[in-house]
């Protein structure tokens, strides 16, 4: 574009011509705008009175040379802003700039500068932002919860601490698809491969910005980057010393209180630390709706399965066979009496910790090598309970996640390493709770048995009426309501009676239950001590600079990353050896995986800046997975200085995660296992419908099932981001993408005639790659709306759809998307100079979530409404808001099996110096 190759030429002159003393001292600092906290590109700065002067980068940033024997002025301008004048010294060398819109160019530049980015405007691929101001207006009670309202993300709320992002389909509680890294760390648990939101990730008051990258993106962010990447950056402590302080209170006894503090000494020493603390009631989940799969409907005496009521998924049978007087009268009509019984389970409300509390804090330092170059160490600390839903729903007690990052980062280049270390503490499987809660009083065998020896007693002992008699009814009712309390509490043969919540009897019971770590031995409680350790390092040969026909930037990058699980069997199949032959007989088996790869990214701009080609190429090694290969290309077309039209083919590879590769979990009713090695299975539709009822010889419908392998996906994107009508800024895109052995579930069951399988007939699920293409596609647009300086309109729709091409894969496909969703809101922001609001409403089209059995079914269409209101106290450099999420309390489910979202008022102090 003209206007920036002029730009750059004047601070290229400038620099040329400028005379440094032999008594000049480097200068440094970052532009940025002073509402939306937007670094400025391309900002002049020239030392008052002389030709000395510079631009800033791509990040905002200048360095400039300037004689400090004595204080200086330096000039600092950009278009459609008011010029400044900042007074540097030998005690300040670092600046921070702020500009503000000039009142006259303000009117000509209708969306200026300041509104739009230009990295952004450039973009190949959708990005959608929330900066530090957006951060402060969000309506939503915290950051992570405002990016619900941006194009294209879903956003699900396993429980009021553990939000889950996922972008273009496959919406998951385990968003294996989605990458989220945090100043470049990676934030996945290392044993479950997916990160647990920002349950242990930066505080509000530290983040700079979230980049939400939507799409496949694994030749720039590695491997997993498949359908989007959360990319959440922190604030710099050159760029944002002093102190911050926020508090904020909520209805759900909820507080949160952060601290950050920032220094600089010197120019060249810095640090930052952070402490924030959340405590909560949290929301429960008490879905009491019959699950697909329970044959019975809700409130009858014969029980039913309910969705968050776990335990009651075994039933027994009421048949003629078992209670004689159920037998109908063929000759008078009327037929037999055939009922299915389920045992009283125990609600997620007795077995979970709803006493959400969350601890993080972390602390780094940064020295400046050369005013270019920055060594840094960053620990961070996370801790808490909160109620995570994977396959089940899991009471997250007392977890503890660290990392470590040591980095140096230029200009052109960085190196980092980083360590993440977990431990579950004392988290356990609240489903697998209730079942060992029932099966430690009475197995299911003998609960059945005890059932039906009773109401044949009732049965006999009160003789059942006409079965056309109204009274037939309330005499099997009585019957049903006498055995099962029989059965639940009858100790013949040294059983137990049922443990009754609220009791010490059931307390004790289900502590014992809940710290034992042995699957197998009655405990659910699991250990993790997993970690991953992460190397990587990038050079940008900036190749422009040496020859201008040669690309502007050539990134050349690689990785290398090594996974230790060590779950102790209560997760993978890292099993206790007991075989006395063994040497090793006596510890665990070991589990470690390592993957490297190396990739390249160009860009190059053409016909006077007016179309800029990107390429990047990434290819991948992995211990247990052949070499895979990432290619991307893209178009940007500048139309205009503000009209960009761009076309990006991405393409991704997401290797099977641990649990695809080593899980061995035992759900009863489904044994979930890893597929490395592949595994013979009957396929379970096929085991019953010809194994069971035709007698058919099992080896004949048996299959093998691979081995897991990655999943690979390519994407082809046009879109288009500009202004239109002068005043409203359009952002809109359409995408296809094309999966390869698309990673799914199979069910199916071992053969029968294998002897060697201790329970023949459980149900195995194991990951599977489709034999054929899944497609998938969507629509969306953004539109954006700037008016009277302070005020704003904003909009955004999203329609996404699944394809799968081969109809008789008995592949899951888990898409849980729903296929339409949109967002619109309005806010103002100084007002007077004080006051702000923000009004946002969201509306989500009803899906199908497909998780475990238990938590498979319909969610319903709901739309929120989301607002708050600020004052800024500028005397005391405080700002007051007061915000209310889910503003109509409407009562809703986000994933099937999770908890009830309710309204959220909250009212939060912040403190800025």
């Amino acid at each position: 574009m003209k206007y920036n190759l002029k730009i750059k030429f004047l601070g290229f002159f400038l620099l040329i011509l400028g005379t440094l003393p032999s008594f000049a001292q480097k200068v440094t600092g970052v532009v940025k705008d002073a509402i939306t906290g937007d670094l400025l590109f391309g900002t002049t700065i020239v030392e008052k009175g002389t030709t000395n002067g510079t631009i800033t980068d791509f990040n905002g940033r200048f360095e400039i040379s300037v004689n400090l024997s004595s204080p200086k002025v330096l000039l600092v301008s950009f278009l459609g802003y008011s010029t400044q004048e900042i007074t540097v010294s030998k005690d300040k060398k670092y600046v921070e700039v702020k500009m503000a819109e000039d009142a006259v160019l303000a009117e000509e530049v209708v969306v200026s500068a300041s509104r739009l980015n230009k990295k952004l405007q450039e973009s190949p691929v959708t990005v959608e932002r929330l900066g530090v101001q957006g951060i402060k207006e969000t309506a939503s009670a915290s950051f992570y919860d405002g990016l619900a309202n941006l194009k294209g993300v879903d956003f699900t709320s396993a429980s009021l601490a553990f939000k889950v992002i996922n972008t273009r389909g496959f919406n998951s509680t385990a968003p294996v698809r989605t990458l989220q890294v945090i100043d470049g760390m990676d934030n996945q648990a290392p044993a479950l491969n997916f990160s647990l939101g920002n349950f242990v990730g930066a505080s509000e008051i530290d983040v700079e910005r979230v980049d939400i990258v939507v799409g496949a993106n694994s030749a720039t962010y590695g491997p997993n980057a498949f359908n989007g990447v959360i990319d959440i950056q922190t604030k710099d402590p050159f760029k944002y010393p002093g102190l911050n302080v926020q508090v904020k209170g909520a209805t759900r006894n909820l507080f949160d209180g952060a601290v950050r503090y920032a220094k600089v000494i010197d120019d060249k020493f810095a640090f930052k630390v952070n402490l924030s603390y959340l405590r909560a009631d949290d929301w429960i989940a008490n879905n009491y709706a019959a699950t697909e799969e329970s044959l019975n409907e809700v409130n009858l005496a014969a029980g039913y399965d309910a969705v968050n009521e776990y335990g009651d998924e075994v039933r027994t049978v009421a048949s003629p066979l078992f209670v004689p007087s159920l037998k109908g009268d063929t000759a008078r009509g009327i037929p037999d009496s055939t009922f299915s019984v389920y045992r009283n389970g125990y609600k997620e409300i007795d077995l979970a910790d709803y006493n959400t509390r969350n601890l993080k804090t972390n602390a780094s330092i940064y020295y400046k090598i050369t005013p270019d170059v920055t060594a840094s160490y960053f620990y961070n600390f996370g801790t808490g309970t909160t109620v995570y839903q994977g396959e089940n729903r899991i009471s997250i007690n007392g977890i503890k996640f660290q990392q470590h990052k040591v980095e140096v980062k230029g200009e052109n280049f960085f190196v980092r390493s980083y360590k993440t270390l977990e431990d579950a503490g004392d988290s356990y499987d609240i489903v697998f709770t209730a079942n060992k809660l029932l099966t430690d009083a009475k197995p299911y065998g003998q609960w059945n048995n005890d059932f039906l020896r009773e109401i044949r007693r009732y049965s006999s002992r009160t003789p059942a009426p006409d079965r056309r008699d109204p009274d037939y009814s309330s005499w099997l009712d009585s019957g049903i309501n006498i055995a099962r309390i029989f059965a639940d509490n009858s100790t013949f043969g040294g059983y137990k009676e049922r443990y009754t919540p609220g009791t010490a009897r059931f307390d004790s019971a289900f502590s014992a239950i809940t710290s034992n770590p042995s699957f197998n031995g009655g405990g659910t409680r699991f250990q993790d001590k997993s970690s991953l350790t992460h190397i990587q390092g990038e050079y940008n040969f900036k190749l422009f600079e040496k020859n201008e026909a040669l690309p502007e930037n050539f990134r050349v990058g690689g990785n290398y990353r090594t996974y230790d699980p060590q779950s102790f069997g209560t997760v993978f199949r890292d099993t206790l050896i007991t075989d006395p032959t063994r040497p090793d007989s006596g510890t665990y088996d070991n589990i470690d995986v390592f993957e490297y790869g190396f990739y390249v990214t160009t860009d190059k701009y053409f016909f006077d800046e007016r179309l800029k080609l990107i390429a990047s190429a990434r290819y991948d090694f992995h211990k247990n997975f052949s070499p895979a290969f990432s290619p991307a290309a893209s178009a940007v077309i500048k139309l205009s200085e503000s009209d960009n039209i761009r076309l990006t083919f991405n393409s991704a590879i997401r290797n099977p995660t641990l649990l695809d590769q080593y899980q061995k979990y035992d759900l009863g009713r489904v044994l979930l296992l890893g597929n490395i090695d592949g595994i013979d299975l009957i396929p379970v539709d096929d085991f019953v419908n010809e194994f069971i009822a035709n007698g058919t010889n099992p080896d004949s419908i048996e299959i093998h099932v691979d081995a897991i392998k990655p999943e690979k996906v390519k994407t082809f994107e046009i879109g288009y981001k500009g202004i239109v009508f002068s005043k409203i800024y359009v952002d809109a895109s359409y995408y296809k993408s094309w999966y390869r052995d698309f990673i799914g579930n199979f069910i199916g069951v071992v053969n029968p005639r294998d002897n060697n399988n201790a329970f023949p007939f459980q149900v195995r699920r194991v990951p599977k790659n489709s034999t054929g293409l899944v497609t998938t596609q969507g629509f969306s647009v953004g539109l954006n709306y700037y008016f009277l300086d302070n005020f704003s309109l904003n909009g955004n729709y999203t329609f996404t759809e699944l394809t799968k091409a081969d109809k008789d894969d008995p592949l899951i496909p888990s898409y849980n998307t729903p296929r339409h969703k949109y967002n619109f809101g309005v806010g103002g922001r100084n007002i007077a100079n004080k006051y702000g609001f923000n009004v946002s409403y969201k509306w989500v089209q009803g899906f199908r979530f497909e998780g475990s059995p238990q938590f498979t079914g319909g969610i319903a269409s709901y739309g929120l409404v989301d607002a708050q209101v600020n004052y800024k106290w500028t005397a005391y450099n405080t700002t007051f808001k007061l915000g209310v999420s889910n503003l109509f309390n409407n009562k809703h489910f986000e994933v099937y099996g999770g908890p009830t979202i309710e309204r959220l008022a909250y009212l939060s102090l912040n403190y800025e110096l």
